[in-house]
């Protein structure tokens, strides 16, 4: 992802809307809508790879449409947060550890909710509700007192 962009797209009108859905129909550009295309009204958000960011630009820059660069440098983003991963990789001992605010792996997460039912048993239970595409359990907290509501 080194030197790809995120830009934001401000279509004014239905004719830049249609254009810029001509722009996402080529694959050879290897675009990834984040926002589609569906109203002027509402930004578009694409992911553009470095090799594809001189044409969009040129496209965007002939067909008067505006955009500005949400994200200068996708790989530097992803750094960040690897780093930021990194320093709360360690297990928390408790939930009261837990960083909220930082991106966790899946381990991490299953840990964490292992956790929260140990230290809450009375109101925590954690039950598998299927398997992922990567055959994985997929884990749901279920939050309950356990008493009866009356009929």
């Amino acid at each position: 992802f080194e030197g790809d962009q995120v830009l934001r797209i401000t279509a004014k009108n239905e004719a830049q809307i249609f254009l810029l859905k001509e722009l996402s129909e080529q694959e050879h550009l290897g675009l990834d809508f984040w926002r589609e295309p569906v109203h002027e009204s509402l930004p578009v958000d694409v992911h553009v790879p470095f090799h594809s960011l001189q044409g969009v630009r040129a496209f965007l820059g002939y067909n008067q449409i505006q955009y500005n660069v949400m994200i200068m440098d996708v790989q530097d983003l992803l750094d960040d947060e690897e780093r930021e991963m990194v320093k709360y990789r360690t297990i928390p001992r408790s939930t009261d550890d837990f960083v909220y605010t930082a991106y966790h792996d899946l381990n991490s997460i299953y840990s964490f909710m292992d956790m929260l039912v140990a230290e809450n048993s009375n109101l925590v239970s954690k039950i598998v509700i299927g398997q992922s595409y990567e055959n994985r359990p997929s884990n749901v907290l279920k939050f309950s007192t356990g008493a009866t509501r009356p009929g």
